[in-house]
């Protein structure tokens, strides 16, 4: 059961880090809209964070609702998206105002 958790979790990874890797040296887009989220700079990251807080609240009930999870299952994959979420959001702030400087 575990195993069939980590193992999309780490080909997320894997591919994230190998598309990050083809665009790290692209010129980065920081007005209009750009359906690639790795050609975006720090502060459109940021802004399509924030977009995506109500699809993980979304998510968050949807998982709730549909899985026959224990309350305290529920908790922590609640603390694991907010953490997840919210370490991204700072994150991109913290580079946006980074490279501002």
């Amino acid at each position: 059961m575990l195993l069939n958790a980590i193992i999309p979790i780490i080909i997320g990874f894997g591919v994230s880090g190998i598309v990050s890797f083809f665009f790290r040296n692209k010129e980065k887009v920081d007005n209009g809209f750009e359906f690639i989220y790795y050609r975006l700079s720090y502060r459109k990251k940021m802004m399509r964070t924030l977009w995506n807080l109500p699809l993980i609240f979304l998510a968050l009930i949807s998982i709730n609702i549909f899985a026959d999870l224990q309350i305290y299952e529920n908790l922590i994959i609640f603390i694991l998206f907010l953490s997840g979420f919210f370490l991204q959001l700072f994150y991109n702030f913290y580079r946006w105002k980074k490279e501002e400087i």
